[in-house]
This record gives structure tokens, sequence and C-alpha cells, in this order.
């Protein structure tokens, strides 16, 4: 398994802002970026993890509480496979001690049942944590994984568990997951067992490209002779593609993993996630994790590009995290990184933490979604638009082009509002400014960094005071003088139906300007119109207009 770096910045973002008064503006176009990949979803699921364990352990608490080997396993796998090797070393210095209990358990006083898959990925880890899977906890583990494969004609390769069937609920329960974390185990170890052993692992991939999950019981029973037919498993598939990754220089293992590829992204649903069988066809994050995780492999050692697939796939588990900003905080802090099974478990938690009962189905989820989150995409980032003066009580919108998947937040002037970033990795916030004048702050926040701020110039409606001569002759100049305004609004003067002085106020706010009264303007008292950055800023006066001498 490959150990991808979490070092990469936090996903970038950035925003531009609609200038019109009472509409939005339209989006401004967003700039072609290439794909990188946002480690941050990883790094908080990694976090959270971490923070589940007791002493290094997986300790559950319900049903009187028990340490949970396996689970525990499965987030040593996923926390190497993101490249978190300090938690990895806890993880196995804990389990050392007691990873015999992990992978045996008693039947009588002279009966101690060994489940080979237990043992198998048992192994995979310690390996995957750098540590002698010859002397681990007292233990030869790849001695023992070797003695469970078979050697009989008819069935050599096969991994079989330690088992007394003359005892009650006593069986066979080796299967293919296990047998794929054998193959992957013994071929990093060199083992003489290793070809058999991934031989009979092909052996339980049919025609389709799955991979069942009930191993047969000779090489003769293969997936597409299997009686009742063979049903088709995204875990059991994924899984074997991830444990054969160190294989692919072998042209039928590499086959067999291409074929296993293409029928896992065909399954795929549009949305990007995955169900995981036929008793469990909606869509769920282990399935979806566990197929991503094994798409994104695919990336590193294929020709063929499953980069969309495996994208999609972390989209929709990263829609699923619990997530925070520094204003917008649904979900407790502790809980922040924890990816749910699905739509209503992200929901049961909105406004209250995981509860005891709920930990154990986060954990797992998130455990099995971990490594499919580095493909998590991170945004492009437009150009932003820089504005003048807005009108007060104006449409604003703001574009963000963000990682799909993630949580922002728009914060400003008593206003919080969350949202998720689709898979497109563009979404916009629309909001009205405030009533009066005054500068309005805004800003947007992924995660607890601010990312973008602006603040908004609002002008708010005003009664302009406008000064005039209060006589001017035909030909002759009048002088206009507004104070009160904004520094820099724009003012616009109209006499007689038409524009005859324009300009901008100054620092001070205040604007002056003279022009020439017509030679055919009416005589009498006449309406000078000022108007200012907006039709809301107005202002009136008259004077009186003479013969000319």
């Amino acid at each position: 398994m490959k150990h991808r770096s979490l070092l990469a910045g936090l996903s970038a973002l950035a925003v531009t802002a609609g200038l019109t008064a009472g509409v939005a503006a339209p989006a401004s176009a967003l700039p072609d970026a290439p794909y990188e990949p946002d480690f941050a979803p990883a790094r908080e699921g990694a976090a959270w993890l971490t923070g589940q364990l007791t002493d290094g352990l997986m300790v559950n608490p319900n049903f009187g509480g028990f340490t949970d080997y396996g689970l525990t396993v499965d987030t040593g796998l996923a926390l190497a496979d993101v490249g978190e090797p300090g938690t990895v070393d806890t993880i196995s210095a804990a389990l050392a001690p007691e990873v015999r209990s992990y992978y045996t358990y008693f039947v009588t006083a002279e009966k101690t049942h060994v489940s080979a898959g237990s043992l198998a990925k048992a192994t995979a880890f310690v390996q995957d944590a750098g540590d002698d899977t010859s002397a681990y906890g007292g233990q030869d583990l790849v001695t023992q994984l070797e003695a469970r494969v078979s050697t009989a004609s008819g069935s050599a390769g096969r991994l079989g568990d330690v088992f007394f069937p003359e005892e009650q609920y006593e069986a066979d329960y080796a299967n293919t997951i296990g047998q794929a974390f054998a193959a992957k185990a013994l071929d990093v170890e060199g083992s003489t067992r290793a070809a058999s052993v991934t031989d009979y692992l092909l052996a339980q991939q049919c025609s389709d490209g799955f991979f069942r999950l009930a191993l047969g019981a000779t090489a003769a029973d293969t997936c597409d002779t299997a009686t009742p037919a063979a049903t088709p498993s995204t875990d059991v598939t994924a899984l074997a593609i991830i444990n054969l990754q160190s294989q692919l220089d072998d042209p039928v293992v590499a086959a067999a993993v291409t074929d296993a590829l293409t029928w896992l992204k065909g399954t795929q649903n549009p949305d990007g996630s995955f169900g995981s069988d036929a008793m469990i066809t909606t869509a769920n994050a282990n399935s979806t994790g566990l197929a991503g995780w094994a798409l994104g492999d695919a990336e590193s050692s294929s020709t063929a590009s499953y980069t969309d697939a495996a994208r999609s796939a972390a989209v929709w588990l990263r829609t699923r995290q619990v997530a925070n900003t520094a204003s917008c905080r649904p979900y407790a802090g502790a809980d922040e990184g924890a990816v749910a099974y699905d739509d209503a478990a992200l929901e049961s938690v909105t406004g209250t933490p995981i509860t005891q009962e709920a930990q154990d189905q986060f954990r797992r989820a998130t455990a099995q979604a971990l490594p499919a989150l580095t493909s998590a995409p991170d945004g492009v980032v437009p150009t932003p638009y820089v504005s003048d003066y807005v009108r007060a009580r104006s449409v604003q919108r703001v574009d963000v082009a963000a990682s799909p998947g993630d949580v922002v937040c728009l914060v400003g002037n008593g206003t919080t509002r969350l949202r998720r970033v689709p898979t497109t990795g563009t979404l916009s916030f629309s909001f009205t400014l405030p009533s009066g004048t005054g500068n309005r702050a805004y800003a947007v926040q992924d995660g607890d960094e601010v990312v973008y701020s602006r603040t908004y110039r609002a002008l708010g409606s005003k009664t302009l005071k406008v000064r005039a001569l209060a006589s001017v002759r035909r030909g002759a100049q009048q002088r206009v003088v507004l104070t009160g305004l904004a520094a820099g609004e724009q003012v616009k003067v109209s006499f007689g139906g038409k524009v005859v002085a324009r300009g901008k106020a100054g620092s001070k706010g205040r604007f002056q300007r003279a022009f020439t009264v017509p030679v055919k303007a009416g005589l009498g008292q006449r309406k000078l119109r000022v108007v200012g950055e907006f039709s809301t800023r107005v202002g009136t006066t008259t004077f009186k207009v003479t013969r000319a001498k």
C-alpha cells in the first residue's frame, strides 16, 4: 500500500461578488486549473480516529465494553495508508502483546479456533507498520499464516481456519477478504506460498470482474461455476484490488485487477457513491470508502485513468463528513472529521454529539473512508471582482470555488450561513445588505480559516443638500455645491431634463461644479436636480432664471 503525505495545504478558496443593486450580478468565469488533491479531509478524519483510541486500541463502550481488535487493525491500516506513522506505531505497540487475542478464540480447554483471515490482516498491518512479522508480540505471524494455506491437491493455496466441526457453532469462516490479505502479506514476505494463495484468490473472480465473498471449497469451484450464482460485492472486490497492488508486475494479476476496476467503476452511482451488494444496495460510506480507496490506488499503478471515479467517491464521502467552520458550527467540535455512514447518520448528529450507541458505526465508516478521502479534489481559484459603492438593501452574490464536499460559511452583519460545496466545485451565496450607509464586512470561512473577506461600501437612501445661486441670467454660470456625500461618490447634475455636470465627490464628501444656463432656458423659477451614486440618493433646489443683459 502506498503512503500518501498529508502535508499539503488547506484547500484554496476565493470569492467573486456581484455589484448590481437589487439583482445579482453574473458570476465571473472561473479559470481552468489542474486537478490537485485536497488532503485536509483525510487529515481531519485521521485526527478524529486517533482521538478514538484508548491507549492505542479501539474500545467499544457498548455491551459492557470490550477491546475491538478488528476495528483497531482496520484503523491502523487506514492510518498507515494516509501517512500517519506516529499513530500507527502507537497502535502497533499496543496491539503486539494482545495480537493472538485478535486472530484466535477459546472453544474448549484444549481447542483454540484460529481465524486465518484475521491472522492475514494482522500480518498485513504489521508489515505496514514496519515491524517484524516473525517476532510480533511473541508470535511468528508469517509462519502461522503459511500453516493456514492448504497444500492439498485440488485446494492448494486456499486459506482455512483451525476449527472443530464437532463443536456447536464451529466452522471454517475463511473468505475471500482474508484470502486477499494473505496474498498481499505472503507476497511482501517473499513466501513460497504466495503464488498459490494469489492463484486461489483470482479463482474467486467472476468473468464480470467482481470478486465473490465465499471461497470455493476447491480450485475447480470457481466464481463462474458457483451454485447458486455468486453475488457481486463492492467491498470484496475493492479489497482484492487494494491487496493485489504489490503484484501488478505479473501480467495475469494486472489483467485481473483491470477487470475488477472496470466492474467497480461501472457500478458507481452518478453521485459517486457505492452500495455494498444485493443485500445492501443503498449508498453508504463503508463501501464507498473501500471502492474509492481501490480506485485511488489504481491511479498510481494503471495506464487507465480512474481520477474522476476516485474523486467522485471522495466528494460523496466528504459531503458526509462532520465539519464546522469557525462561525457555522452545527456539529459538536469533538466530532469533527468523523464520517457518517449515510445521510441519516449525519443528520442524527446535527446539533448533538455522536452518541455512545452510534460511535461504533462512525468509527467503522471513518476507518474505511479515510484512504479514499485523499482523492478529494482541491478547489480552483477565481479572480476576485472588486467593486466600488453598492446600494444598501441591494442583493449581492458571492460565488465560491472550493473543494467539492467541503463546508464553507458566509459570515457578516449577523448572518451565518453554512453550505456544502457541490460536486461542481462552485456555489453561490445571495444576501441582502442592511439598510443605511456604512461599511458592511462579510467573510467566507473554510474550516477555521478566514479565506476571503470583503467590506462592501454601502450607500443608503438620502436626500442630498444642494446649494446654488438664487438667481442666474441666461448664458451665465450657475455654481452648484453638494456636501455630505461619500468620498468619491458619483454625482450627476441635471437641468431642464439634461445632464449639465457630472463628477465625483472629493475626499471630504464635497462636490462643486459650474455650468452655463442655456440662453433659451425658460424664465422664472426652475428646478435643479442632483443624483448621487444611486437613484435613492437625490436632491433638488430651485433658482430664478432671468433674461440676459
